[in-house]
């Protein structure tokens, strides 16, 4: 309830993570932790479908503290827009996660590449986003987990010069951007790193390309190819041989398997 909310913000002045996660008519509350909670290190409001622009910038009024938050969540926030987000951005924050956000778009992108220097995790999956906000976003060399996933305005160019910008990364899901085989071996030629990779839905990958993959990124523990028809028992047979520390592979559809691969 509201008042609980504020009897802990006014008597739990240290605490350093809140999550209010579906919660509504945040606007008051969230003034009052802004203003008491003063070591707030970590705020989650997901799926808070009533949380407005104002809201966020109401909260940073009071709170005042750009070089304090390190994560921020607000996925399925469904009436923010660039100028809420723009409110809460500093170069504190290392992770930050958008996810389901239709406000958040290239405008979005920009001022996260201006603002957020030193992220370590970004999540933007299934936002309104294009390559043209992508290439005005600054990966850096911190950046360790990207997440584009559902973003039909993507395809793989420039995720080549992201994998420039940050070539630590360890994480990176882009199901259902569209690579031809070109960008998608520039792009893995970059990210050496590379521990997790999903790429469900990319319907223009060939088993060549998971080949490629599979050498470039020879720390690949996950890796995950649902629902991409060009693919057969070729790529299987890839990572039985090449996937030496894999521990989890996901590969749908596998009536290609069994036809290119029967038993005599």
């Amino acid at each position: 309830s509201q008042e609980g909310l504020v009897y802990i913000a006014n008597n739990v002045p240290n605490l350093r993570t809140i999550d209010l996660s579906g919660c509504s008519h945040l606007d008051k509350v969230l003034a009052l932790i802004g203003y008491k909670c003063t070591s707030l290190v970590t705020l989650i409001l997901n799926e808070c479908s009533q949380l407005s622009d104002k809201d966020l910038q109401t909260f940073m009024k009071f709170h005042g503290r750009y070089d304090a938050l390190k994560k921020i969540e607000l996925s399925l926030c469904l009436q923010i827009t660039t100028q809420g987000v723009s409110e809460i951005l500093g170069s504190s924050l290392s992770s930050l996660k958008l996810d389901g956000c239709p406000g958040v778009d290239d405008s979005t992108l920009k001022i996260i590449g201006q603002k957020c220097l030193n992220l370590t995790s970004l999540s933007l999956a299934d936002c309104s986003i294009s390559d043209n906000g992508l290439q005005t976003l600054t990966g850096g060399p911190n950046l360790r987990e990207f997440n584009v996933q559902w973003c039909s305005g993507i395809t793989g160019a420039p995720l080549v010069k992201l994998a420039f910008q940050s070539p630590h990364l360890q994480s990176l899901d882009a199901s259902g951007c569209q690579f031809t085989s070109l960008t998608f071996h520039a792009l893995v030629a970059r990210v050496k790193e590379l521990q997790e990779l999903t790429l469900d839905k990319c319907y223009q990958l060939t088993d060549s390309d998971i080949i490629t993959a599979l050498l470039r990124c020879p720390q690949l523990r996950y890796l995950s190819i649902d629902d991409c028809p060009a693919l057969t028992g070729q790529s299987i047979l890839a990572a039985i041989l090449l996937g030496h520390n894999l521990k989890v592979f996901k590969m749908g559809n596998i009536e290609p398997v069994i036809r290119h691969h029967r038993v005599a």
